[in-house]
């Protein structure tokens, strides 16, 4: 964990954002996932990636309320340049957990506000919100224990449309 950021981790806890327990387990992994990239043992990027020779995948048209799964960890690093980037968005650690699973489409997302600037940005290409899935900031360096729960934005080349699970017994 960042030294600078350690009173905002305490308040997460004693304000009963996060346990003690959690605090600990997340903590003990963010010291570890330090010291593995200072060591040359973990990279910085979530995936390996295609860099110059990444790939575009296939256009979804996905609306709210289609079923999805998230592609592979292998399958979205040939879609991302040297930076772990696909047309201008980050694929980070937070996402990795959610991939193989499937998920109903939230939203399509064409608008963000920046939170440095409060200004309105209008998104080049759209991208996808998924139901159920926030960012925990529990992979994240310098986010740990984001207590905002944002959403992560998808790209549907990350995307597989998938038939909606079967619910009940007929």
């Amino acid at each position: 964990m960042p030294e600078m950021a350690i009173g905002q981790y305490v308040r997460e806890v004693r304000v009963g954002n996060i346990g003690v327990w959690e605090f600990v387990r997340v903590s003990v992994g963010a010291a570890t996932l330090k010291v593995a990239r200072k060591l040359g043992l973990r990279g910085y990027l979530p995936v390996a990636v295609a860099g110059k020779s990444r790939v575009d995948g296939e256009k979804l048209d996905l609306k709210p309320g289609d079923w999805v799964r998230v592609r592979s960890p292998e399958e979205i690093g040939k879609t991302l340049n040297s930076q772990g980037v696909h047309r201008g968005m980050l694929f980070t650690h937070e996402m990795v957990p959610y991939c193989g699973e499937t998920f109903r489409v939230r939203n399509r997302v064409n608008r963000l506000i920046d939170e440095r600037t409060g200004k309105m940005l209008t998104m080049k290409t759209e991208c996808i919100s998924l139901e159920g899935v926030v960012c925990k900031g529990y992979r994240t360096s310098g986010a740990w224990f984001c207590a905002r729960e944002h959403l992560p934005l998808w790209r549907e080349d990350w995307l597989q449309r998938v038939d909606p699970p079967l619910t009940g017994s007929s």
